[in-house]
């Protein structure tokens, strides 16, 4: 399959609402990190970026944001993967969620973390391996967006470019940035709610 070719079970990609990201005052880092600008101008991007922040603590990380549909709660759209090619990005979205389906279709459905640490052998990535691989990925982990009563908002995934398993640090960073993402998602949907309730 070429790197242009959708693989079978990506279907047409659908825009996300680009107000499910707004950016409130949270952050990979503590508190006790503020300080100076550069400081806070991390924590800054933390907050808006939490994919961004972990691609700078760890350069060989590319990671996405992936949301659940609300109406049907099984398609996966792109939010966020400003460092991985637009055609991989554009057959991502719209990915209907399964226990065997990828990293993030497989966090999604199980509602559990998924760690593939070399995507050319997994059965669960079968369907796209060949298009995975032409973009140069060959491991990836995935961590569910929760809300506070645990129901899967979406996925935070960290990909690589050389078969690999995410160290505890690195795992932590990933639940972090989860946390991020659903804060965002959560303040998104409450915002969403009261303009709805002002209008009507």
């Amino acid at each position: 399959m070429s790197a242009g070719s959708r693989p079978h079970g990506y279907s047409t990609p659908r825009p996300v609402n680009a107000k499910t990201w707004s950016n409130p005052p949270w952050s990979l880092k503590s508190s006790a990190d503020a300080g100076t600008g550069r400081q806070k101008a991390h924590r800054c991007t933390s907050a808006r970026h939490p994919n961004r922040a972990i691609e700078q603590l760890s350069p060989e990380s590319h990671c996405t944001i992936m949301l659940l549909d609300e109406e049907h709660r099984r398609y996966l759209s792109i939010a966020s993967g400003p460092s991985l090619p637009p055609a991989y990005l554009e057959a991502l979205n719209h990915l209907e969620i399964g226990p065997e389906v990828g990293a993030c279709g497989s966090a999604a459905f199980r509602n559990e973390p998924i760690v593939i640490d070399n995507i050319a052998t997994d059965s669960r990535f079968a369907s796209a391996r060949d298009f995975i691989l032409s973009h140069g990925l060959r491991s990836c982990w995935s961590q569910p967006i929760r809300d506070s009563r645990n129901t899967v908002l979406g996925t935070f995934a960290t990909y690589r470019r050389k078969v690999a398993s995410p160290r505890p640090a690195e795992l932590r960073m990933t639940r972090v940035a989860a946390q991020l993402a659903a804060m965002r998602s959560n303040a998104s949907g409450r915002r969403r709610a009261f303009e709805r309730r002002s209008s009507g």
